[in-house]
């Protein structure tokens, strides 16, 4: 799994002049932190691709020191949280992260227990 952590960031962070927009779903919230820390930190932010999406991720989620535009509201068992990021290095790329944490939006096989909260996070470069 680690493997594949890593070759999937290669291609989010780097991979942007060939993809605009990626889509993954199950995984764990691993690589949804090291994206985070990216924006935050890169040198060079400019090849990271523009719109990523976590269909379904569990796990912690890392928070940021420099987020901005913080809005959190509940709806029944669904926390939404929005924030932007911005670039260290480059304060004037900033990204909207949007997440939806909860039980019962995601699809449960019968027989299955559904124990941790899914989550499920749009990534969007907004300047």
């Amino acid at each position: 799994m680690e493997k594949y952590v890593g070759i999937l960031f290669k291609i989010l962070a780097y991979g942007g002049n060939k993809f605009s927009s990626i889509t993954i779903e199950v995984l764990d919230s691993k690589l949804y932190s090291f994206i985070i820390e990216h924006i935050e930190t890169a040198l060079d932010i400019t090849k990271m691709v523009k719109r990523i999406t976590f269909r379904v991720m569990y796990g912690p989620l890392i928070s940021s020191k420099i987020a901005k535009n913080l809005q959190v509201a509940v709806k029944g068992d669904v926390q939404y949280t929005k924030f932007e990021l911005f670039n260290i290095y480059n304060p004037k790329i900033e990204f909207s992260i949007n997440i939806k944490e909860g039980y019962g939006f995601v699809y449960v096989p019968p027989g299955s227990e559904n124990k941790l909260p899914a989550i499920r996070v749009f990534i969007e470069k907004i300047s």
